[in-house]
């Protein structure tokens, strides 16, 4: 049933009956409102940047290798996962530091903040932004990969300490493992599907399948098709996964549509559904601290001043801001209703039409979340970075690293700010800019702390950056390789034996032969036995050597 402002209260969906009824319930406890409402905005906005703070976390530059510690009882197969430290690709390894924030862009960001600005005011005023149909579709478009990137983050971080505290093994990885989709070459197997001949798909003991191969061989020259051994250099790419995507994407999916049905043409109510708006809006909080990830604490103070002189403009200088802000329906702001004029129950409110239901909201925009949340989260992967720069320890998202003062410090920062800008709202009766506050109590607070504990320059030189490849002398560009140069081999005159265990490649070279004799050898899957051992990898060895050796004959 389509809804308007004449439907009643009874006429209405769920959702709409909790978003409106909810304000009359909440402020009945006779709450001081000012007080109440501003709490509430506080609790979500300081919530959102915590969140968005532990998302961008990944192993720093001076910890180990976790996969150097997988016997740990905190290891967990996503410590590897999101750091810019494993390079995946050669465009990455060519191009690097594409994730974080330069001096540029941050200089940047007021000029394109602005720029939307303008342009939305410009809709607002000479369209119905309720049928601007590409802006919105924008928005609906970024819901689903918003909503599947935070939903992956909370769902991993939630399941990966429910493994730890009930001490299942790898964490997370006892609810989901790993799997290596590998795209290669292959003119060796025959078309179709090939699976593994193990002892439980074939129902039979280890020496029955061994005489089963040897019927099928001496009796119909038939034999058992084996996956075998990837070469290295027939592997052109893989793709790795797990399977959360089945319980994240379709809940990101769900959001999409309840968006989509509280933001299309039929529903009339005056307002979007404040509930609604804030799910959306907190996905795209969390995600933007995601992705506004500065890399050095001097780029990170540049972008403050350059948004904090952005923000002061626009609110004091300019009607703009505030008129946007109002005057779009968008989930681009944090939405608190405000206490009612007239309080009713729920059987008061049952029969009454919506335009007879009044109420008014407080809102923060995301920028005053995202923005601050990028800082901070820089001061969080600095403690963290202080922290294994001193213990050299395996990174572990589950390790705990004592009490990150840099981190506390400027969320109670980022509070004080925000209880100043509520104050100075309330006291002036006017819309007050958020960074005006912020930026000042965060700058003051995290460099007077740096500067007491005598960090001041270690602090200001920190940089997540990875530092780039020196480019070639004269002299070193002189020396032109052959065309017969292989460089994922390296000539000797003796075979060269490279050894490393399960993700690590064996390569057994000779300068004889041109061939790949790359072998993988695997690790023993057995679950109840992880350690390597060390006799079973002496006799593949010594086998795959005698095998060379014949070859080479």
């Amino acid at each position: 049933m389509q809804v308007n402002l004449n439907s009643t209260f009874a006429e209405i969906s769920a959702l709409d009956k909790l978003a409106i009824f909810a304000p009359h319930w909440f402020y009945s406890y006779g709450l001081k409102p000012e007080v109440a409402t501003f709490s509430v905005i506080i609790f979500i906005a300081t919530t959102l940047v915590v969140i968005g703070s532990y998302s961008t976390i990944s192993q720093p530059k001076l910890a180990s290798d976790p996969i150097y510690d997988r016997h740990s009882s905190l290891w967990d197969p996503t410590d590897r996962d999101g750091s810019s430290l494993y390079i995946m690709l050669p465009e990455s390894a060519l191009n690097l530091n594409t994730n974080l924030i330069d001096y540029k862009s941050a200089l940047t960001l007021p000029v394109m903040a602005a720029s939307a600005l303008f342009g939305l005011d410009y809709l607002i005023r000479h369209f119905d932004i309720l049928k601007i149909k590409v802006l919105m579709m924008y928005i609906t478009t970024m819901v689903v990969p918003t909503a599947y990137l935070t939903l992956n983050f909370l769902f991993t971080a939630f399941l990966r300490n429910i493994g730890y505290i009930l001490g299942l093994k790898h964490n997370l990885g006892y609810f989901f493992n790993r799997y290596r989709l590998t795209h290669s070459n292959d003119d060796k197997s025959p078309l179709g599907v090939i699976e593994q001949f193990d002892l439980e798909s074939m129902s039979m003991s280890k020496s029955e399948l061994k005489d089963f191969q040897n019927w099928m061989l001496e009796r119909n020259n038939a034999k058992l098709v084996k996956l075998h051994k990837v070469e290295v250099k027939k592997q052109n790419f893989a793709i790795v996964w797990d399977a959360k995507f089945l319980f994240t994407l379709p809940i990101a999916i769900a959001l999409l549509v309840v968006f989509h049905v509280y933001n299309s043409e039929t529903y009339k109510l005056k307002n979007v559904n404040w509930i609604v708006n804030n799910v959306i809006a907190s996905v795209f909080a969390i995600s933007g601290c995601m992705f506004t990830r500065v890399g050095s604490f001097k780029v990170g103070t540049l972008m403050l001043l350059a948004l904090f002189a952005y923000d002061v403009y626009f609110v004091f200088g300019s009607t703009l801001m505030v008129s946007v802000a109002t005057g779009i329906d968008l989930p681009v702001k944090i939405v608190v209703p405000t206490c009612p004029p007239e309080f009713f129950s729920w059987s008061e409110i049952w029969n009454k039409q919506m335009h007879e239901i009044r109420g008014g909201s407080s809102l923060l925009g995301l920028g005053d979340i995202a923005i601050p949340g990028a800082f901070i989260s820089l001061c969080l992967r600095y403690d963290y970075f202080q922290y294994y720069n001193r213990t050299k320890l395996a990174f572990h998202h589950l390790r705990s690293i004592g009490t990150p003062k840099y981190f506390i410090l400027a969320i109670s920062a980022y509070v004080t700010g925000l209880c100043i800008t509520i104050t100075a709202n309330h006291y002036s009766g006017r819309g007050q800019p958020a960074l005006l506050y912020i930026v000042p109590s965060l700058l003051i607070s995290v460099f007077g702390l740096a500067t007491w504990c005598k960090e001041l320059s270690q602090l200001w030189g920190f940089t997540e950056e990875i530092e780039a490849y020196p480019e070639k002398t004269a002299e070193q560009e002189a020396i032109v390789p052959r065309e017969s140069d292989d460089f994922s081999e390296v000539e000797s005159e003796e075979p060269s034996l490279q050894v490393v265990v399960d993700e690590v490649t064996y390569e057994f070279e000779f300068t004889e032969d041109e061939s790949d004799d790359t072998y993988i050898i695997e690790e023993d899957t057995d679950d109840d036995e992880e350690v390597f051992d060390e006799e079973d990898l002496r006799n593949e060895i010594d086998y795959l050597l005698r095998d060379q050796e014949k070859e080479t004959q």
